[in-house]
């Protein structure tokens, strides 16, 4: 989960939602505070480094208890 701020960071996609769902397709990384931070990072870039709106995100991980 991500507030619009994080979505709108990426001004030149003319599909916001896609380019970020692109963006996390390829991202190779299973613990959810790195990803968070990766995510947070680059909508960061993405604004050259000047956060414009609020930024927020959740990562959780699911997966099979043995």
């Amino acid at each position: 989960m991500c507030t619009d701020g994080i979505i709108d960071a990426n001004r030149e996609a003319i599909n916001k939602e896609e380019a970020f769902r692109q963006f996390l397709q390829n991202i190779n990384i299973d613990n959810p505070q790195k990803m968070a931070d990766l995510i947070i990072k680059e909508a960061i870039d993405l604004e050259f480094g000047i956060i414009k709106d609020d930024m927020s995100v959740i990562v959780a991980k699911i997966g099979k208890q043995n």
